[in-house]
């Protein structure tokens, strides 16, 4: 053969390699204490990871598997060099759906297979949830043995958070991505707050002219901004409180002016005291009227902004 045929067939070699970022996907089951049998799926980025994230895709297990999902988010793992883990959280061998305790033991279950047969180590660890699947990611953090280092949400349906028997990891970090048509005040603005209270360091961003959003592709280009607030956000535990979201504030006396530090209007405040006691709700809130302390100490300020979430805390020292 002479070289240009040489030349050719290089050429088709090269052109029909497959792509870098097409790495397989680690497929298998799992399974609980009980014998309910469980399906993963595992995908390595194309270049060496930075990270390991564990998903929890919506409930609609007619549209998705572990395997299908990592698919779905391929291009994220690609770019953001992350060791993607789909966990089936829906397999049950009762009627309801499994808690965040065994899901949260299937976590780890997953996550000690990935260190023994990819040796992972020293990377950290987020958990990223879809609608009902949201509920997982964030919840799950109180069970997984290693070090969690931040949440990220789309479309979560928690309500009555609150209300939960266990309380989250203060200094957490999260990140919440909504549709601006999907109840926001529960699902968004309050989850917010509830996550504040606990200690949770949290921001997020509403898109507009979305609903409730179960597909990648209404939600990826969001998830790069907000990957990006998770790992260069540092949270301070107990305060659930992010420079780049605390109100500013001016005290006089007793009395308490605020601003957002963006410009936006405050809808909804909540006071609590040192021992985490809500002593205040106002609403709506007047700019042109402070908020009126009745003794020194200690207070907690969440502020409900038409952007997000904002907080502060401050001490009351004289009247």
């Amino acid at each position: 053969m002479n070289l240009a045929g040489h030349t050719v067939l290089a050429l088709l070699f090269v052109l029909f390699l497959p792509p870098l970022s097409a790495t397989p996907i680690r497929q298998g089951f799992l399974t609980d204490p009980d014998g309910t049998r469980w399906a993963y799926a595992i995908m390595l980025p194309a270049q060496m990871p930075t990270g390991i994230v564990l998903t929890y895709y919506p409930l609609e297990t007619q549209r998705w598997s572990p395997a299908a999902w990592c698919t779905s988010l391929r291009g994220f793992s690609d770019t953001k060099r992350l060791i993607v883990v789909c966990v089936d959280a829906y397999a049950s061998a009762g009627v309801s759906l499994p808690g965040e305790y065994l899901v949260g033991q299937r976590s780890n279950q997953l996550l000690d297979s990935v260190f023994r047969w990819h040796r992972p180590n020293n990377l950290p660890i987020w958990t990223f949830g879809v609608s009902f699947g949201a509920q997982y990611a964030l919840m799950v953090t109180r069970f997984i043995s290693k070090p969690v280092s931040g949440v990220l949400m789309v479309s979560p349906t928690l309500e009555n958070l609150s209300s939960r028997q266990w309380p989250l990891r203060s200094g957490l970090t999260c990140y919440v991505i909504h549709g601006a048509q999907d109840m926001t005040e529960r699902r968004y603005f309050e989850l917010q707050h509830q996550l504040m209270i606990q200690g949770v360091c949290t921001s997020g961003q509403l898109l507009p002219h979305q609903g409730h959003m179960t597909e990648p592709a209404d939600f990826l280009g969001a998830c790069y901004e907000g990957w990006g607030w998770l790992q260069s956000t540092k949270c301070f535990p107990r305060t659930g409180m992010v420079p780049s979201h605390a109100l500013h504030v001016r005290i006089d006396g007793y009395e308490v002016w605020m601003q957002p530090q963006d410009g936006s209007d405050i809808r909804k405040v909540w006071v609590y005291d040192e021992n985490q006691i809500l002593v205040r709700t106002v609403q709506p809130y007047q700019p042109t009227s402070p908020i009126i302390m009745d003794r020194p100490g200690w207070y907690r300020i969440n502020a409900e902004t038409d952007t997000g979430m904002q907080s502060q805390t401050i001490e009351i020292t004289t009247r």
